[in-house]
């Protein structure tokens, strides 16, 4: 398992809430956060959010975790290339 890292949430809108953790500029000037514990992943810390807000709202935040804002997809080029010996 990965280290532990400290999340929290906070409400953006009056219907969504944004997840950040420890360390997030956005979360030092924000009130009404909400400490989620000591989790491991970020897919943990989504599901500790949603069931906590008591809401399906919940999105990561754009600085602090912006790798998991946008879609994913496959990347043509990491596709196995099967190479033949030659005859």
């Amino acid at each position: 398992m990965g280290n532990p890292v400290y999340y929290y949430v906070i409400p953006v809108d009056p219907e969504f809430w944004e997840l950040h953790h420890k360390g997030c500029p956005v979360l030092n000037n924000s009130g009404g956060k909400v400490f989620l514990g000591t989790l491991y992943s970020r897919g943990q810390a989504m599901t500790v959010a949603r069931v906590r807000t008591g809401s399906n709202k919940v999105r990561f935040c754009k600085i602090c975790q912006c790798d998991d804002n946008g879609p994913r997809r496959i990347n043509a080029f990491l596709t196995p290339v099967k190479h033949l010996k030659d005859k």
